[in-house]
């Protein structure tokens, strides 16, 4: 009978607080694709996460929301026709699948989302200055679990594209960010 106390009690815990559980991050990310020529790009994104009850408590399952921004003004080149600047923004959602070992908590996910492109200024006469895309991602990364509020991560990110024009099909993305947990 206590055995039967202490699990209802642990599977009621586990539930409420999975629940609950909410986090808002922000992040560094660098961008690496075919249209740069293999140079990156620099951004920053948000992101918000939610918690969804899982049987298991030493893992977790997610859902997330996520939007990015990216922009370069160096003169950047396609083709060898140059820009006065390019910019880039992304949003997407998706689900993570990870576990909670002592401080790190790996992870593990896919998800959908649409890229936004666009060209300004420079010799574009036969290339469309705006661009939109809806693509794939699968991510993996860890999580360093500091404190129960905050939590650092490291995470890369692939992304696939169906059919692009002038941009590459496919980059890879390494974030840097804190996540705030509530």
């Amino acid at each position: 009978m206590k055995v039967l106390l202490v699990f209802v009690i642990a599977t009621f815990c586990v539930v409420s607080e999975s629940q609950a559980q909410l986090s808002i991050g922000a992040t560094y990310e660098n961008k690496q694709n075919a249209s740069t020529n293999g140079m990156a790009s620099n951004g920053f994104g948000i992101q918000l996460e939610r918690d969804m009850s899982f049987p298991i408590p030493l893992i977790f399952l997610r859902t997330r929301a996520h939007y990015s921004y990216f922009t370069d003004s160096n003169r950047p080149s396609l083709e060898g026709v140059q820009f006065d600047q390019v910019s880039s923004y992304d949003f997407g959602v998706g689900a993570i699948l990870g576990a909670n070992i002592a401080l790190f908590s790996p992870y593990a996910g896919f998800g959908v989302g649409l890229e936004d492109y666009s060209r300004s200024g420079g010799d574009i006469e036969n290339y469309t200055p705006n661009e939109n895309e809806f693509y794939y991602q699968v991510m993996g990364g860890v999580g360093l679990n500091v404190l129960p509020i905050i939590q650092p991560f490291i995470e890369l990110r692939y992304s696939g594209f169906n059919n692009r024009d002038e941009i590459a099909d496919s980059q890879k993305r390494l974030m840097f960010g804190v996540a705030l947990r509530f």
